[in-house]
């Protein structure tokens, strides 16, 4: 007898032919707003959106054998077995006319992940993380009042630890390969939802293409192996600056660090520094005039991470650092050695003639 996920695998593959639908999953720990954003999503944008916490929730409805045991399995704060949610995904998007999903809450951890991409040889088009302070979604969860028995102050605590231990690495598997879309989740519903609609909107597709030649640079700076060493790091303290845990947004752009190296180069071309890599292809899309911003934003990022990186490797192996200033001296140098060879799109001024005119390090 086969097991579920081979019958959920047979109910969506049912011809090699049919074409794959287009998947985007959204993530955040409880009270992060996901359900809200993706009514939004759904309104504006055309997705249907799939909640795998609804759909267990139908289930422990219907009174199955199924629903009991998942009913059980969340009062413990425990994560339902993929092929348990996977059935209810694949069944609810073969039973819709729609290509274009949002999978809401899933997947919770790596091997729901390996699942889902193993059964529907399906890889999303991205993630929507929706990055929300403990505290704020504690208190979104005990105020909401929905009669929900996972709402209360023990449980929902178990779920953040879940979330912390389970969700973040498949979080950090798809940012290390530029398929993250962090959204600042903490702020009043519909500024949330501005930062939404841009990772949407008609240009994100540009900008998506920018983000994966980014992504290229980032591997190309930092050789292959990356992924592995920040996976194999992730539960350790942040080198450059000691307040955070190193994953790949904190090191390279979340960390005192690293922000004040971005502040300082960009601060006179960018409105705001990159939060990521597709906030630095966002803004270097949106860069129309002068021709040379970006070249030159390319290459600033190209450098800042190509040294954040030599300067994290430099305090884990030799226990030798270097400031910040110093970073940022060595930068520039590096910076103004390249663009002496880059040709430039305009014949006045040239790259690096546009490099001089911003900021310059002390």
């Amino acid at each position: 007898m086969g097991s579920v996920v081979d019958a959920a695998n047979k109910e969506v593959n049912g011809t090699s032919s049919a074409k794959k639908p287009n998947v985007i999953f959204v993530l955040g720990g409880p009270g992060s707003g996901k359900g809200t954003q993706c009514a939004y999503i759904v309104e504006h944008f055309g997705y249907t959106h799939l909640s795998a916490g609804d759909l267990l929730r139908a289930e422990i409805k219907s009174g199955s054998e199924n629903g009991t045991m998942i009913q059980n399995m969340i009062k413990e704060g425990k994560i339902v077995p993929s092929e348990v949610t996977i059935k209810l995904l694949q069944k609810a998007i073969q039973e819709n006319g729609n290509d274009k999903f949002l999978i809401d809450g899933f997947p919770r951890n790596e091997e729901n992940r390996a699942a889902f991409e193993k059964v529907t040889e399906i890889e999303p088009k991205f993630v929507l993380f929706f990055d929300c302070p403990e505290e704020e979604m504690e208190r979104r969860l005990l105020g909401r009042n929905q009669g929900r028995e996972d709402d209360n102050i023990e449980t929902i605590r178990k779920r953040f630890k879940v979330f912390l231990e389970s969700s973040l690495p498949v979080i950090q598997y798809y940012e290390a390969k530029g398929k993250v879309r962090k959204i600042h989740a903490a702020k009043p519903i519909e500024d949330v939802f501005q930062e939404v609609k841009a990772v949407f909107s008609p240009e994100a597709e540009k900008i998506l293409e920018l983000t994966n030649l980014l992504t290229f640079y980032l591997g190309c700076s930092l050789g292959s192996s990356v992924s592995k060493e920040i996976s194999r790091l992730i539960d350790q303290e942040c080198v450059l600056c000691s307040t955070g845990i190193e994953t790949h947004h904190h090191l390279f752009f979340e960390c005192e660090y690293s922000s004040s190296i971005w502040k300082h180069f960009v601060q006179a071309i960018l409105p705001a520094t990159p939060l990521n890599v597709h906030s630095a292809a966002a803004m270097i899309s949106h860069f129309r005039h002068p021709s040379q911003a970006p070249p030159v934003i390319k290459l600033i990022f190209q450098s800042v991470i190509y040294l954040i990186w030599k300067e994290r490797n430099a305090r884990v192996f030799t226990s030798a650092s270097t400031s910040a200033a110093g970073l940022r001296s060595a930068l520039d140098r590096l910076i103004r050695d390249r663009l002496l060879s880059f040709p430039s799109p305009d014949p006045t001024p040239s790259l690096l003639q546009f490099y001089f005119s911003g900021p310059r390090p002390p």
